[in-house]
């Protein structure tokens, strides 16, 4: 009605607008600008063309409105076609501001900013992408402070049926269930990521290459699958402080041996899912002997509220193997560290559980959530960096909303009293 209500209006001033312009006035505004001393109610030329343009766009629109719905089913198919239907972008991310004191060293402030686009292109195309943007360094002497941009991820996905889901680019590596879901800051219980994970873990973070994705029912239950091929991590054979670890920030391949893995999952439970991972390649560089790795994982995530605890109860749990084929680094000794031989299995994994009293009277109490991380890392005594490391980080985090979170922890580990280390997060998603 309020379109209908505007092109009368509209009509209406036009014929008003033509009826009282004489030809003297006509005459006058084709030819340049009426004379300022005549009088009379008169619309310049200007005036009249963009009252008929209204009118056309109003009726254009209201046209549109009343498009049958045969006349919808119809057209839309070659819209379709013609990639032309209606698509929709959605920004998100997260950001986080800490402040790190490890004993030992020098405490400091960092700051990150993790922005996410999710496209839809229509019904069954999807894009997302993300950047980290960060801060790095300095150095020891002071210099080299810089923003740090990296593309975090950046791939197409799809949607082939109900239970498969097809995508290709940069993509977090479904090994285990921590990068795909648990490790942005404002999901991450706590400031630190655990060992396996962090930097000198065994665990991939993205991958460049292409999976296929899905889940299918069972009853009351679910079972939900990926698979991946990526170029696969490399081999660092050339550096005396990691030699025979495995750099995972890896986007070329070195030597066309793609990296194969998978990852199954059961939910027996809605609150349960327990996976298994694996994934196999040959990270070994050009020039160097063949070397084979072989990854396992498995991963627990357990999220239910419990009425005798009057709370919500979190535990989550991965350990993983990583075994390599046992070769000679710098079997020259060119490289001033060989020749270094060791066996190359390593294992890790986490165990967390958290608490929130989300039942109790107090309404501050029930903002508040106690966390305690433990963490193991066992690398080859005779490797770079080998030995077991061991870590407990007791934390609190306090929840301002319901995406945005304060953490305080500190992390004991057995390294050393000079180790240690105190840290405060505070984290939002958007």
């Amino acid at each position: 009605m309020e379109w209908r209500k505007r092109i009368e209006a509209t009509t209406i001033v036009l014929a008003l607008s033509v009826w009282g312009w004489p030809s003297s006035a006509r005459a006058a505004s084709e030819s340049g600008p009426a004379d300022p001393n005549q009088k009379g109610n008169y619309v310049s030329r200007r005036e009249y063309d963009a009252l008929k343009k209204e009118m056309n766009d109003v009726k254009a629109q209201v046209a549109a409105q009343n498009q049958t719905p045969q006349e919808t089913a119809r057209t839309r198919p070659i819209a379709e076609s013609l990639g032309l239907t209606d698509t929709r972008l959605l920004i998100t991310g997260d950001a986080a501001a800490g402040y790190f004191d490890p004993q030992g060293q020098s405490s400091t402030f960092t700051a990150e900013f993790n922005p996410m686009f999710l496209w839809q292109l229509n019904e069954r195309l999807f894009f997302e992408g993300s950047l980290e943007l960060g801060l790095e360094g300095p150095e020891l002497g002071g210099e080299g402070s810089e923003t740090e941009v990296e593309l975090d991820l950046a791939y197409l996905t799809y949607l082939i049926n109900d239970y498969a889901l097809a995508g290709a680019g940069k993509f977090s590596v479904p090994f285990t269930t921590y990068h795909n879901h648990l490790d942005p800051s404002w999901i991450n219980k706590l400031p630190i990521d655990p060992l396996v994970y962090g930097d000198g873990g065994i665990a991939p973070d993205t991958g460049v290459g292409a999976f296929v994705t899905g889940a299918v029912p069972y009853r009351n239950m679910l079972f939900n699958y990926t698979v991946f091929l990526t170029n696969g991590p490399a081999l660092i054979t050339d550096d005396p402080e990691s030699a025979g670890s495995l750099n995972f920030d890896n986007f070329n391949d070195l030597n066309n041996n793609k990296a194969l893995g998978f990852r199954v999952g059961f939910l027996p439970i809605p609150e349960l899912e327990v996976g298994y991972s694996f994934e196999f390649s040959r990270p070994n560089p050009p020039g160097f002997a063949t070397v084979h790795s072989t990854l396992h994982g498995v991963d627990l995530n357990y999220v239910a509220p419990l009425a005798a605890l009057k709370g919500q109860l979190t535990a989550r749990g991965a350990w993983i193997w990583s075994d390599l084929s046992d070769v000679t680094y710098d079997p020259t000794g060119d490289l001033g560290f060989g020749p270094l031989f060791f066996d190359n299995d390593r294992n890790g994994g986490y165990a967390e559980v958290a608490y929130r009293p989300l039942d109790v009277s107090e309404r501050i109490l029930r903002n508040f959530e106690f966390v305690l991380r433990y963490d193991r890392l066992d690398i080859p005594s005779d490797a770079p960096g080998g030995g077991t490391r061991e870590q407990w980080t007791p934390g609190i985090d306090y929840w301002i909303t319901a995406r945005t979170l304060l953490k305080v922890a500190y992390t004991f580990d057995s390294s050393g009293p000079d180790a240690d280390m105190f840290a405060l997060q505070f984290a939002t998603g958007f």
